[in-house]
């Protein structure tokens, strides 16, 4: 389950009760980068492509944003 934390700027995926943060950080901004250093503002909705991209619509940003996943 991916989770668009649009209160902390983030990308988080939920594995059973684990949460972890693929991206995203605490502040609003338009970044590209790996995980903790890449930057997003109103992060509100997300599709997979397949298994290990995810595209984000970053509607604080106006763009679309691709993630690779682990």
């Amino acid at each position: 389950l991916v989770l668009l934390d649009s209160a902390t700027y983030r990308v988080r995926l939920i594995s059973g009760d684990q949460v972890t943060t693929l991206a995203g950080g605490t502040t609003s901004r338009l970044v590209d980068g790996d995980g903790g250093s890449a930057g997003f503002s109103l992060p509100r909705g997300a599709a997979f492509a397949d298994l290990n991209t995810l595209y984000v619509v970053d509607t604080g940003n106006h763009a679309l944003r691709r993630l690779s996943l682990p």
